[in-house]
């Protein structure tokens, strides 16, 4: 038997089965939404993923969590990221004020940016879009005239490193985080001290989507672009 005849009966087969999963798998899908996923709607953009990110990350917030989630984010990513780095006490995380598209002195917007009162947080998140001129940079040296500790981080899929940081050197003035490690990493953590039903089940959506949108690698960069 020739190679064309072998691939045209093996493709025949082949999308045969698929017919028959179909058929069979449709009342399981009609009972249980096995492919639904609510972030399929909720994320358009930069801004409604940084959203979500915040959501979690704010103990004022309806998820009714308080500070587990800020504080697992400081114990499963930042400690771990970040040599030495002593997480803020507990008195501390409960007065944590979270704010998205913070607007800086040169007009610029952080992401998201946490203050505590010996700490301020500074999360720039970049799933699809590339940097704007000297972004990075600029975040940088107005963080550094800040009268008290801070700390900047720069997430991406894969983790890689910022093109528009100028002088500002990745690991010492600012720090890059995976969706792929850090991001998932920190929703398990919050999955495993999360109380409510219904916010666990909407953090195992966000971590669905994550693993399905967000697969850049430290290698490749970024796996591929939104549409």
């Amino acid at each position: 038997m020739g190679l064309e005849s072998s691939l045209r009966r093996y493709y025949g087969e082949l999308a045969g089965s698929l017919r028959i999963f179909r058929e069979t798998s449709a009342p399981l899908e009609r009972a249980y939404a096995f492919n639904f996923n609510s972030f399929e709607l909720l994320i358009a953009n930069e801004q409604s993923l940084s959203r979500v990110i915040g959501f979690l990350l704010d103990p004022k917030e309806t998820h009714g969590q308080g500070i587990a989630f800020l504080k697992s984010f400081f114990r499963e990513v930042l400690e771990k990221v970040i040599k030495d780095f002593v997480s803020p006490k507990d008195p501390d995380l409960e007065k944590a004020r979270v704010r998205l598209e913070y607007l800086t002195s040169t007009r610029r917007r952080i992401d998201i940016v946490i203050d505590l009162p010996e700490l301020r947080l500074a999360i720039e998140n970049k799933p699809w879009a590339n940097d704007g001129d000297m972004q990075i940079a600029d975040y940088y040296d107005f963080l550094k005239r800040q009268n008290k500790q801070w700390v900047l981080c720069y997430l991406t899929p894969g983790g890689q490193s910022s093109e528009s940081a100028g002088k500002a050197t990745p690991e010492k003035d600012y720090f890059c985080l995976s969706c792929q490690k850090h991001m998932l990493s920190w929703l398990k953590a919050c999955m495993k001290d999360c109380k409510a039903d219904r916010i666990r089940h909407f953090i195992e959506d966000f971590e669905e989507y994550i693993q399905a949108h967000l697969r850049g690698t430290e290698e490749d960069g970024y796996e591929q672009a939104r549409v």
